[in-house]
């Protein structure tokens, strides 16, 4: 996570400060900083919202999709969460840096909101056993400036309540199978119950007291941390301690307490000033960039995996597609404008002139603020698993492997491999997570010698980085003993 360095004395500061209620920048210890909430934010999302809280932005798109219900949850949906730290955020996101933060928020989104006591998830079921609604949750890290936590939660259940999803009828087909048919009509949806979704409070142990929404420096005085999920009704459905430092059970009680006082005290607001957005329809002003559509358009990458029997064709259960979908990015250079000399006017004209200036600079900083939002956007995936900075999808169509080829080619993007152990273990975890009871499946990896034997390839061309092929039947180190071109 971001972290600053503070000196001795400003350490001091900050803690003498909170031990008297009052925080450096002018908050009691249990006080937010300014918030502000926008829904309907992404245009090809089925729900959306940003949160501003202090200078952490965090930007949350919600994906409907139908899938088959888990085996233990047959006539239940489910929720997939991913989070991205953009390298915009922070210089330290920047490379690998915000993989094991985005993984560690990750988990703890999990454990808050995919579960009927949050969510109901009933409600997402279309036929028990069969058919169901997936909703794959992706949040981006836009600024940060602490208190991460909170800030994305506020921003899941804004996107929660703004998510419509379409209605779903079921008929009986003529051959006596069930027949599914989606609504046209974009306002036949169905919206989701946000009255129990919990929101996430963070309290942070400062010295002898504890603070709500501590910012950067106020996190570099802090020994421990505890993370509390608060519905509306007050009950804590989430708990779990952070940080090095240790909290005695005085503290963990009083740090309970306020939390579930603080969370209830945060949830009225948020509802009705969602409530409040919603009813403005499309009266809501929206800040529009001139040469820039606002209707950002996906190009979908999509990286197939597997080996074939012997001879080429298709496996004994065939073979299996993955694919990635991916934004098409925009690069954008943002410049500051060019600042001129004032001219030499009486009081009055330059008054006037300042509050013009102002109002320009603002409005420069809210349209940069819009073209940074898509092009960061381009290393969300909506769907599927992301593993390193590729996005993969599970496609359990069984084809050979030139159609599966040509229908990645067409889709925008080509077969691929796994590049590491690491990305073979997670894609294998994803594939038996798919794949069903389909124990054997298989996937197309995309790998071939076709130009020059023995000299794998993928298809785009760069050599094979890693190999962890099975050549104990043919005592070749070739995965196919030397015979074949494809993979």
């Amino acid at each position: 996570m971001s972290t600053v360095q503070l000196s001795e004395a400003e350490k001091v500061y900050v803690l003498h400060g909170i031990r008297d209620d009052l925080r450096v920048d002018g908050r009691s210890c249990e006080d937010y900083r300014h918030m502000e909430i926008e829904t309907d934010v992404v245009s090809n999302t089925d729900g959306s919202a940003k949160v501003t809280l202090g200078h952490t932005a965090v930007l949350v798109g919600i994906k409907a999709e139908m899938g088959k219900p888990r085996p233990a949850q047959p006539a239940e949906g489910y929720m997939e969460f991913f989070v991205d730290c953009s390298a915009n955020a922070t210089p330290e996101f920047e490379g690998r840096g915000g993989e094991e933060l985005g993984m560690e928020l990750t988990n703890t989104l999990y454990r808050v909101f995919n579960n009927k006591r949050s969510v109901d998830l009933a409600s997402l079921c279309i036929s028990p056993g069969e058919h169901c609604w997936l909703l794959y949750v992706d949040v981006l890290l836009l600024q940060c400036d602490g208190n991460l936590y909170d800030g994305i939660s506020i921003a899941i259940k804004a996107a929660l309540f703004n998510t419509k999803i379409p209605k779903v009828l079921i008929s009986e087909g003529e051959d006596g199978g069930t027949e599914i048919e989606l609504s046209d009509d974009p306002y036949d949806c169905v919206r989701l119950s946000v009255d129990n979704v919990p929101c996430i409070v963070t309290l942070c142990k400062v010295g002898p007291r504890h603070v709500v929404d501590a910012t950067l420096q106020e996190k570099a005085c802090s020994v421990a941390s505890l993370i509390m999920a608060v519905t509306p009704a007050g009950t804590c459905t989430c708990m779990r301690k952070v940080g090095g430092g240790s909290l005695d059970p005085e503290s963990i009680f009083e740090m309970t307490e306020a939390g579930k006082r603080v969370g209830r005290a945060l949830h009225g607001p948020l509802v009705a000033l969602l409530s409040q957005e919603e009813a403005l329809g499309q009266k809501r002003q929206k800040v529009k960039v001139p040469g820039i559509t606002s209707d950002w358009n996906r190009r979908a990458l999509l990286l197939l995996g597997g080996g074939p029997p012997a001879g080429g064709g298709p496996p004994a259960g065939g073979s299996s597609c993955w694919g990635v979908p991916l934004l098409a990015g925009v690069s954008l250079q943002q410049q500051s404008p060019a600042r001129k000399k004032p001219l030499k006017k009486d009081s009055g004209s330059n008054s006037a002139l300042e509050r013009l200036q102002k109002s320009v600079n603002e409005i420069i900083i809210i349209e940069l603020d819009v073209l940074k939002e898509p092009q960061a956007l381009q290393t969300v995936c909506l769907r599927g698993v992301k593993i390193g900075r590729k996005c993969f999808l599970f496609e359990p169509l069984l084809k050979r492997y030139h159609a599966a080829s040509d229908d990645c080619n067409a889709l925008g993007g080509v077969l691929g491999s796994p590049n590491t152990a690491d990305e073979n273990r997670r894609l294998a975890g994803y594939i038996r997570e798919n794949a069903g009871d389909d124990d054997a499946a298989e996937v197309w990896l995309g790998v071939n010698d076709v130009v020059t034997e023995g000299l794998w390839v993928d298809q785009t061309g760069a050599g094979v980085a890693f190999e962890n092929w099975d050549v104990s039947d043919s005592g070749s180190p070739q995965p196919d003993g030397g015979a074949f071109n494809i993979v």
